[in-house]
C-alpha cells in the first residue's frame, strides 16, 4: 500500500477519475445521420470522452496495483514535477497502430507514455512519463515518436528533458517497429548531449533496450526498492551463467549508486525523489548557451568560516571530512552531491556562492586518503565535463597524495581512466578555481585543476604541502636509508608547505581558511566575462581516436565541444544558432533582442520620453517595425556632444514574398504567389525544401490585435524544375519566368479538397489557400478568422552548418547580412568591460530593406538611426558631434571565387580566412575613405588582425551598401567593411569560420578603443 508521505500527496492530486465509454460505443450512439449541430456536439461528447480514457490510463484496477507498490502513477509523478497547472500534454490522443496479436482492439489513447511541457519553478522544461498501467509501459512506435517530438522540440527551443520511466521494454507485439523506435531515440540523446540538460528518474523496471536512453542521459534518479535497470534480468542470467540473483542484487538502487556507477542518485520514494529532481533542476542552465540560474542569497561573502582554521589536522596521516569545508563554503550549506556512495573517495556536486551555481569537486581524506583511482577519476571526469558543457564555474579543493596504487588499478587502466580527469580540466574553458588545503602530490597535483592547467586562480592554505611525494617516500628514494630523520626534517622544511609553489606562481596566493569563502566569491565575480576558446588541434584523428578510445566519455558533449570549440571556435557555434532562429528580419530582431536583454540592455520606445530614461554606463535598444533596431550603451564619461561610434549594417537577405493575393491552382495543384524580394540568385530557390516564416496580426478580441511571430521551420513549399525531357534547351543554360515558374507547391488540389470541412468547402475562394490559412492557425494556436494580415516570406529550412573535410567553411543561407548584423550585437555586447571610461555612446544599428534601397520607413535612408542620436544627444547632435562620430557601414565581401578568380582584379581578390575586408570605389558607391580605412587597419594591426583591400573590377557592376546612404545624410565618417564570402545572394551562401572570429575581435576593439585612436589624428 501507498506509505502516508505518498497518500498525502496524492490527496492534492487529480479527482478520482470515472469509468468513460470510447470511441466506438460514441459511434454506436451517433450511427444515425445527425444535422452539422448535432454532430459538432456529439464530436464534442466523442472527444470528452477520448480525453477522459487517456486520463485513466489502465484502468482503476492497474492504478491500484501501482498504489500498492508504493509507485505513483505516471500523471501523478508529473503534476507532483511540475509547478501547478503549468502542464500541456502533447499527443493525448495517439494510439499504436498495430493490428497483430488483437491489438487493434486494445485502444487506449496516449499508448502508455504521457508527454508534453510545463515549468519547474518557472523555468521551461519537457518531460515524458511512462505509464505502467498501460501494456506495461512498453515502447511501441507510435510511444517513440511521442517521446521523439518533445526531444526535437526541446533541442530547437533549449530546454531540458526530464524522462520519468517505468517500462518492461520493447513492445513485443511490434516487432521490429518497436526496436527502431528505440534507435530514434537513441539517435536523439547523442544529438542533444551537451546541449540541453537530460535527466532521468527511474522509478520503476527498466529492462533491455530501455536502459540505454537513460544511460546516454546526463544524470540519472533512481527510487529504492521499487526501479531496477538492467540489459538481461534474473532468469536470463539464471538460465544462461545458472547463478541466481534477485532483481535488487542485479539492478536496483543500491547496486547503480554503490557498485557501477550507472546511477547517480537513490531516494526512498517517488515523492522524494521527485522532490530532490526539482531541487537539482534550479542548479542547471536551460541549455548549454545559456548560463545557471542566479538566485538572490542572503549569505553575505564576508561570513566568516572559523571552524576552517583548525579543521586540517597537524597530523598530515590524519583524515578530516571534506564535506565539512564543502558546506562551510557555500551558501547556507547547501550542497548538493552527485553519486554520494559511489568513489567516496572523490566529492562531486553543486553548490551557490552569492547566488551564483558552481559545480565543486573534491578530493575525500576520509576515503582511501583522498587517492584518485579509476572509479573516481571517471566520475570527476564527467563531472568537470559536464559544467564545462553547461557554463558552470568549477571549484576544486585539493587534498590528494597520488593515485591509488596496486595491481588491481593498473590492470584495470588506471592510466587510461586517469587521463580522462586530467583531460577533462585541460580542455575546460568555464573559470576554474583551486585550494589546495593539504596535499597536492605527484602526478595527481597537476590534474587537480592544477594553474598549468589553465586554472584561472590557484590559491593554497598553509597547511598545504606541494611536491613529487611525502617526505617519507622522498627521503627513502633519495638518501637510500640515510639520516632518515634528519633529511626528513629538512624535506618537509623545503616542501612541506606551499612556499616553493608560490614563489613559482604556480598558486596565486597563500590565503587563511577562514577567508576562502570571500576569495571565492571576488573571484567568480572577476571571471564572470572570462572568454576563452580552445586552440585549433593539429591532427583531428589523434583527438577523435583518443575519444573514441575512453569508452564511458560522453561522446556527443565531446562532439559538441569539439566542432564549437576547437575545429570551430565557439563563437560560431552561437552564430550559428543565431542564423537558424533568424529565417526573417523579424525573427532576426526578435533573436538580437533576446541577446540584448540577456546583456542588461533596456527597450525604450519610439512613442516615449527619453529625457530622464537615458543616462551614462546604460544599455539600450529601440526597435521599428519588428525589423530594425537599434541598440546603444552611453559610456559613462559621455556628456553631449560627444560622439556615436556606430557599426550599421542590415537584417534583410533576398527571399522570395508571399503575395497579398496568393491562392493560385494550376493543374490539379494548389501553389502560393510569390514575390521576388532583392536581387537574389533565384535559380538556386528550385528544388529545394521552403519553410514559412514572418508576422501574422491575430485578432485577440474585437479591440485588441497582436503582431505574432510564425516559423514554420519544416519542409510545407517546393519550387520544383521541370525535368530535362520536357525541356531540351536546358542544356544551353536554365533560364525561367520569375511570375510563373516560381510558384511554390503547397498541396494536390485533390488532397485538400479531400482534407477540407464542410464549410470550407462552401467558402467562395479566399485570398488564400485554406491549406495555407490552417497551417497558419495551427502553428499560432489560433482560429483561422483571427488571422487578419501577414508579411511572410520563404526560407530554406536547411539550416546553417559548419563543412569542410577540416570544419573551417560555414554554408549557410542569409550570410549576406545576417552575419553583420550579428557581428554588431556581439562587439557590442563583449565591448562593456569598459563602458564606464568612455566619453561617447556605442551603436549597433540595424536596418532592414537594404537589398531594395534602403527607402523605407525602417530602412538606413530613414530618419530611425538620426532620430535615436538626436534623443540620446538631447538636441546636441551638432558639428562637434558629427565630427567625433564613426560608422563603420558592414555588409559581407565578394571572396576570390576558384573557379571564376578572373572576375576579381587581380591585386584585389579576398581570401576565405584571411581577414575581413575593406572596401574602396572611387566612384563612391562604398564610402571608405583614406583616414577611416587607416583608423580601422591600425586598430586591426594593434589586435593582430589581418585585413583586406577590395576593389571591384571596372568593367563589372558594383554594388552599395548603407555606407553612402548614412555618411551622405549625416555627415559622418565612414568606412566599408564586410567578410569574405562566396554564393552572395544564393540560398545557400559560404564564408570561412575563422573570419567571423577574426571580425568579432575587430569590431570589438572598434567599440572599445577607437576613441583613443582617433584622438591621436589630426586631420582637418
Amino acid at each position: 500500500m501507498l506509505s502516508r508521505q505518498l497518500s498525502r500527496q496524492l490527496h492534492t492530486l487529480r479527482k478520482p477519475l470515472v469509468q468513460a465509454r470510447w470511441f466506438s460505443a460514441v459511434a454506436e450512439e451517433t450511427s444515425t445521420i445527425l444535422t452539422p449541430a448535432a454532430r459538432k456536439i456529439a464530436f464534442k461528447d466523442e472527444l470528452e470522452q477520448a480525453r477522459q480514457k487517456a486520463l485513466e490510463g489502465g484502468g482503476a484496477k492497474r492504478v491500484a496495483n501501482q498504489h500498492e507498490k508504493g509507485k505513483l502513477t505516471a500523471r501523478e509523478r508529473i503534476e507532483l514535477l511540475l509547478d501547478q497547472g503549468t502542464f500541456r500534454e502533447f499527443d493525448m490522443l495517439k494510439a499504436h497502430r498495430c493490428s497483430d496479436f488483437g491489438m487493434e482492439k486494445q485502444q487506449i489513447p496516449g499508448d502508455g507514455v504521457i508527454t508534453g511541457r510545463g515549468l519547474i519553478n518557472g523555468r521551461l522544461t519537457f518531460v515524458f512519463s511512462q505509464d505502467f498501467t498501460v501494456f506495461g509501459g512498453s515502447l511501441s512506435e507510435t510511444y517513440a515518436e511521442k517521446i521523439i517530438k518533445i526531444m526535437n522540440k526541446a533541442m530547437e527551443l533549449g530546454a531540458p528533458v526530464i524522462g520519468l520511466n517505468d517500462s518492461g521494454g520493447a513492445r513485443i507485439q511490434e516487432g521490429v517497429a518497436s526496436l527502431a523506435g528505440y534507435a530514434d531515440i537513441f539517435q536523439l540523446n547523442v544529438l542533444a548531449s551537451g546541449v540541453i540538460p537530460q535527466l532521468t528518474m527511474v522509478m520503476g523496471p527498466c529492462a533491455g533496450g530501455a536502459v540505454y536512453s537513460p544511460a546516454m542521459t546526463d544524470y540519472i534518479f533512481m527510487c529504492r526498492d521499487s526501479s531496477y535497470m538492467f540489459v538481461t534480468g534474473p532468469d536470463v542470467v539464471k538460465t544462461v551463467t545458472n547463478e541466481e540473483v534477485t532483481q535488487e542484487e542485479l539492478g536496483g538502487a543500491s547496486t547503480h549508486t554503490k557498485t557501477s556507477g550507472v546511477a547517480h542518485c537513490a531516494f526512498d520514494n517517488d515523492v522524494e525523489a521527485i522532490r530532490e529532481m526539482r531541487r537539482f533542476f534550479d542548479f542547471l542552465p536551460l541549455n548549454n548557451k545559456e548560463k545557471p540560474p542566479v538566485r538572490k542569497s542572503d549569505d553575505d561573502r564576508n561570513r566568516p568560516v572559523p571552524t576552517l582554521e583548525s579543521i586540517v589536522p597537524p597530523d598530515p596521516n590524519v583524515p578530516y571530512n571534506m564535506k565539512d569545508i564543502i558546506h562551510q563554503i557555500v551558501d547556507s550549506f547547501d550542497f548538493f552531491e552527485i553519486m554520494p556512495d559511489y568513489a567516496k573517495n572523490i566529492i562531486v556536486g553543486f553548490g551557490r556562492m552569492e547566488g551564483r551555481v558552481v559545480g565543486i569537486v573534491a578530493n575525500q581524506p576520509m576515503e582511501l586518503a583522498g587517492c584518485l583511482d579509476i572509479n573516481s577519476s571517471v566520475k570527476g571526469a564527467r563531472f568537470v565535463r559536464f559544467c564545462d558543457s553547461f557554463n558552470i564555474p568549477i571549484v576544486t579543493l585539493v587534498d590528494v597524495p597520488g593515485f591509488l596504487p596496486g595491481t588491481d588499478q593498473e590492470y584495470g587502466g588506471i592510466i587510461r581512466h586517469g587521463a580522462k580527469l586530467l583531460y577533462a580540466y585541460a580542455e575546460a574553458t568555464v573559470p576554474k578555481i583551486t585550494i589546495i588545503t593539504r596535499k597536492a602530490y605527484g602526478g595527481a597535483y597537476d590534474v587537480m585543476s592544477s594553474k598549468h592547467l589553465r586554472g584561472d586562480i590557484n590559491y593554497a592554505w598553509p597547511s598545504a604541502e606541494i611536491a613529487v611525494m611525502g617526505a617519507k617516500g622522498a627521503v627513502e628514494i633519495i638518501f637510500r636509508g640515510q639520516n632518515v630523520e634528519e633529511n626528513t626534517a629538512d624535506y618537509e622544511k623545503k616542501f612541506a608547505n606551499p612556499m616553493v609553489a608560490a614563489q613559482r606562481g604556480f598558486v596565486d596566493d597563500i590565503i587563511e581558511p577562514v577567508n576562502t569563502r570571500l576569495h571565492i566569491c571576488e573571484d567568480l565575480d572577476m571571471l564572470k566575462t572570462k572568454d576563452i576558446k580552445n586552440p585549433y588541434p593539429i591532427f583531428l584523428f589523434l583527438i577523435l581516436a583518443f575519444a573514441l578510445w575512453s569508452s564511458s566519455y560522453n561522446h556527443s558533449a565531446f562532439m559538441a565541444k569539439l566542432t564549437l570549440s576547437s575545429r570551430t571556435p565557439q563563437t560560431v557555434g552561437s552564430f550559428l544558432q543565431f542564423i537558424n532562429k533568424s529565417p526573417s528580419p523579424f525573427h532576426a530582431v526578435y533573436e538580437t533582442v533576446q541577446q540584448l536583454t540577456a546583456a542588461g540592455f533596456k527597450q525604450l520606445h519610439e512613442e516615449d520620453s527619453w529625457k530622464e530614461a537615458v543616462q551614462p554606463n546604460g544599455k539600450y535598444y529601440v526597435t521599428r517595425n519588428q525589423s530594425a533596431i537599434v541598440a546603444f550603451a552611453v559610456g559613462g564619461k559621455y556628456q553631449r556632444g560627444n560622439g556615436f561610434h556606430i557599426i550599421g549594417a542590415h537584417t534583410d537577405s533576398p527571399c522570395l514574398k508571399v503575395k497579398p493575393v496568393s491562392n493560385i491552382e494550376s493543374a490539379g495543384w494548389l501553389q502560393v504567389g510569390v514575390e521576388t524580394y532583392g536581387g537574389g540568385l533565384f535559380h538556386t530557390w528550385f528544388d529545394r525544401d521552403l519553410g514559412l516564416a514572418g508576422r501574422v496580426i491575430v485578432k485577440e478580441s474585437d479591440s485588441s490585435f497582436q503582431s505574432k511571430l510564425l516559423l514554420v521551420n519544416r519542409p510545407i513549399l517546393r519550387i520544383p524544375t521541370l525535368a530535362i525531357h520536357l525541356d531540351r534547351d536546358v542544356a544551353s543554360g536554365f533560364s525561367f519566368n520569375k511570375e510563373t515558374h516560381l510558384r511554390p507547391v503547397i498541396a494536390s488540389a485533390a488532397r485538400a479538397q479531400l482534407e477540407a470541412t464542410t464549410d470550407d468547402k462552401d467558402k467562395p475562394k479566399s485570398k488564400h489557400a485554406s491549406v495555407l490559412l490552417q497551417l497558419i492557425a495551427k502553428e499560432l494556436d489560433i482560429k483561422i478568422d483571427q488571422i487578419c494580415d501577414f508579411e511572410l516570406c520563404l526560407f530554406d529550412t536547411q539550416g546553417a552548418n559548419v563543412g569542410g573535410v577540416l570544419e573551417e567553411f560555414i554554408f549557410s543561407p542569409r550570410l549576406d547580412n545576417l552575419c553583420c548584423s550579428w557581428l554588431a550585437t556581439q562587439s557590442l555586447i563583449k565591448s562593456l568591460g569598459n563602458l564606464a571610461d568612455d566619453e561617447n555612446v556605442r551603436v549597433a544599428a540595424l536596418f532592414d530593406n537594404e537589398e531594395v534601397g534602403s527607402q523605407s520607413l525602417m530602412g538606413a535612408g530613414s530618419n530611425f538611426m538620426q532620430s535615436v542620436a538626436q534623443r540620446v544627444a538631447q538636441g546636441e547632435l551638432t558639428g562637434p558631434a558629427v565630427r567625433k562620430s564613426f560608422l563603420v557601414s558592414a555588409d559581407m565581401a565578394h571572396g576570390v571565387h576558384p573557379n571564376y578568380s578572373e572576375k576579381h582584379e587581380q591585386n584585389h581578390r579576398p581570401a576565405i580566412h584571411a581577414g575581413p575586408v575593406i572596401k574602396y570605389n572611387a566612384n563612391e558607391r562604398y564610402s571608405t575613405s583614406g583616414t577611416s580605412a587607416f583608423l580601422m587597419k591600425e586598430l586591426a594591426h594593434r589586435h593582430n588582425v589581418d585585413v583586406q583591400e577590395f576593389v571591384v573590377r571596372q568593367d563589372t557592376g558594383c554594388g552599395s551598401t548603407i555606407g553612402p546612404i548614412m555618411s551622405t545624410r549625416t555627415g559622418i565618417r565612414t568606412i566599408d567593411v564586410g567578410v569574405a564570402q562566396l554564393s552572395m545572394h544564393s540560398i545557400r551562401e559560404m564564408c570561412g569560420t575563422e573570419d567571423l572570429v577574426k571580425t568579432l575581435d575587430w569590431f570589438t576593439a572598434f567599440y572599445s578603443e577607437f576613441s583613443t585612436l582617433d584622438n591621436a589624428l589630426k586631420t582637418d
